[in-house]
């Protein structure tokens, strides 16, 4: 699209004192773009998937350390079933356009048909560290392959993580059955061969005394019979390999122990399958089983005791215990995703105890702890504490009967950085959305509170079954502040919009030291900016300049410094973005109609529309991805925040709410 741009004026101008409000927002932000690349149609569930995130930043730092995707999945009930792998880049300069591959894998057992992939980034600044967060987010919409979905019954199974090598086929379940104490995997194979379980004592355990002169092994059933195969001892437990022929398979693998008759349960060790019995808890410990994973024999219980040492007692005893304080209290439901317990334990041990350990103490018990919940579930309970101290703290009650605490955006290093928000109610009649952030068992830097409006003229609206009217506030010409401040170059604001039928321009007011131009965003590269794109005279310092537009639409702009420090360039300062809207327009694209749409959606207050992602970058259209907090709390949300994006936008764009 072309634009008409009349220089009105240069003035130079006096000291003018002059602080931004964008200023005093308590993250620094990076300004720039990104894209999905190598998308597949579809993802077959159980299948690892590649595909590609693009993406450079034109705002910010000269350079930034440790540059990460983070990306967010909804909805919130399929975030402990979709795996991604991803890795950081160690630096990333401005305007440097860069990838970064992507790999998710979607659990079988999955009940969705789709889901929903927000990004944002991260980084630190590469002198300082102070970290950084991008203004913007992409977001994508992965189709899942029904089809392809294996639903072979496998029972009371939670799903587990263990090593495997396969030739012929694929692997796409393995689970623990919580029935038969036993190893389960589904095998979906496309000709002859065989898959190896590297299966770790703490997963599948079959204790031995050579006083009971007992015999280790496993049996392996496929398809219901038992067949042989290839069993090796490992330092951490056992290689298992069973040969396969085309088809799909269920695979099931049982330890167990040949006890002499009559059975000395106190010596002999554990029995892993369909009948057990276990060693008392101290002997467990001395024969390398972890604390959390001791197993009780029938009509037992497990209890710890004050001095942290277990032991297997009758319900009743336990009782009796815990009343007179000689013993621990029973300890949250590991398996809860939406709640958690008011008492400050997690896996049997008070919260003091996990903030007290090292990354590489946590990842030794994410090791040995069954499924994928172990950060999930203990880093919902460190943010639901920040969370209830933070509200002490400014001084807010709420009437909430218990904080539900719910994932948000997870970064997979190791240990992971998980996002987690709340909504609660406050006694004065107000209601607060709530983020933060976790890593392993420590509270990160960002933290946000907002308030949550309801508007009473949309909820009208939704009753009358009509549209919201469109609120017009972009009556005034905006003016953009060009600044440098503790070295850094920055924009008073990155987005301007204006209203065509009310005035066509926009100042530029240049606060920072070096002269500057306002050009179509463009290379560096002074040869390689095209001949035909606009751009505005010198602006030296000082100064300011107004452009005028000759037609509506979505603007995208570069502030390039003009000095002599890199002969045939232009240093990049900043980047940002122009909308000239009427209201009720068409003369527009649809992928122009999103990005035009996003900008009034960043535009608005958070409190108006809480979105986590924000995604242009598609062809269905705009995708506001909601806050899952309030999702749960607010009943028929999907349909209110509809109708308030679409009383936003002057314009008819399609809009998605996830």
């Amino acid at each position: 699209m072309n634009v008409g741009i009349i220089l009105i004026c240069i003035l130079a101008l006096s000291i003018v004192t002059f602080t931004p409000q964008a200023f005093a927002q308590s993250e620094n932000l990076l300004y720039g773009s990104s894209s999905f690349e190598n998308v597949p149609p579809s993802i077959i569930p159980g299948k690892p998937t590649t595909f590609d995130i693009k993406f450079q930043y034109t705002t910010g730092p000269y350079a930034i350390s440790n540059f990460s995707p983070v990306i967010d999945v909804n909805p919130d009930s399929a975030t402990s079933k979709v795996r991604i792998e991803l890795q950081s880049l160690e630096s990333l300069t401005q305007r440097q356009i860069a990838r970064i591959p992507v790999t998710i894998t979607v659990d079988p057992s999955i009940e969705h048909e789709k889901i929903f992939l927000s990004v944002f980034f991260t980084g630190q600044h590469f002198i300082s560290d102070e970290s950084y967060k991008s203004a913007w987010t992409d977001s994508v919409t992965l189709e899942i392959s029904l089809q392809d979905k294996i639903t072979i019954p496998l029972g009371k199974c939670e799903t587990i993580d263990i090593e495997y090598t396969i030739s012929g086929g694929d692997v796409f379940t393995i689970c623990k059955s919580q029935e038969t104490i036993s190893v389960k995997a589904i095998v979906k194979a496309d000709s002859e061969g065989s898959v190896t379980f590297d299966i770790p004592e703490y997963v599948l355990i079959s204790l031995t005394s050579t006083d009971c002169d007992t015999e280790n092994d496993f049996m392996v059933i496929m398809d219901g019979e038992k067949i042989p195969s290839s069993i090796s001892n490992t330092q951490s437990g056992n290689l298992v390999t069973v040969d396969f022929t085309e088809g799909i398979h269920e695979i099931e693998i049982i330890g167990f122990t040949i006890l002499p008759n009559p059975v000395p349960a106190q010596y002999c060790g554990i029995v892993e399958g369909y009948d057990k019995k276990f060693l008392p808890p101290l002997d467990q410990i001395d024969n390398g089983v972890k604390p959390e994973f001791i197993r009780c024999n029938d009509d037992l219980v497990l209890v710890q005791k004050i001095d942290d040492t277990p032991a297997c007692v009758k319900p009743e005893t336990k009782e009796k215990l815990i009343e007179r304080g000689w013993a621990i209290p029973e300890p949250i439901d590991k398996n809860s995703h939406t709640e958690v317990s008011i008492e400050e334990i997690f896996m049997e041990k008070p919260l003091s105890y996990w903030k007290s350990l090292n990354f590489d103490q946590l990842r030794e018990y994410n090791s040995q702890s069954e499924g994928d919940d172990f950060y999930y579930e203990l880093g919902r309970l460190i943010a639901k504490e920040f969370f209830q101290n933070e509200l002490t703290r400014q001084g807010i009650t709420i009437t909430n009967e218990e904080l539900i605490v719910h994932t948000g955006w997870a970064n997979l290093p190791d240990p992971p950085i998980i996002g987690y928000n709340t909504v609660v109610n406050a006694t004065d009649g107000s209601t607060y959305v709530m983020h933060t952030s976790v890593q392993g068992n420590r509270v990160g830097e960002y933290f946000e509170i907002q308030e949550v409006v309801f508007e009473p003229h949309i909820i009208q609206a939704i009753a009358d079954g009509k549209p919201a009217k469109f609120v017009n506030k972009f009556g005034e010409s905006p003016t953009i502040y060009v600044v440098t401040e503790d070295g850094d170059d920055k924009l008073s604001k990155h987005q301007a919009i204006i209203d065509f039928n009310q005035t066509n321009s926009v100042k530029f007011v240049n606060n920072s030291p070096d002269t500057i131009r306002i050009q179509e965003v463009s290379e560096n590269k002074i040869e390689d900016i095209p001949k035909d794109s606009w751009r505005t005279k010198a602006i030296p310092p000082g100064e300011e300049i107004t452009l005028q537009f000759n037609s509506t639409g979505y603007y995208e702009f570069n502030v390039k410094k003009i000095t002599d420090s890199i002969p045939g360039y232009f240093e990049h300062h900043a980047s940002g973005e122009i909308v000239v809207f009427r209201e009720n327009m068409t003369d527009y694209t649809f992928s122009e109609g999103l990005l035009m749409g996003r900008v009034f959606i960043q535009d608005a207050p958070r409190q108006e529309i809480p979105w986590a992602g924000l995604g242009a970058g598609n062809n269905r259209g705009l995708e506001i991805g909601i806050v899952n907090s309030m999702k749960e709390a607010i009943p028929n949300a999907n349909e209110y925040y509809l109708a308030k994006a679409k009383s936003l936008i002057p314009f008819d764009v399609k809009v998605i709410i996830e």
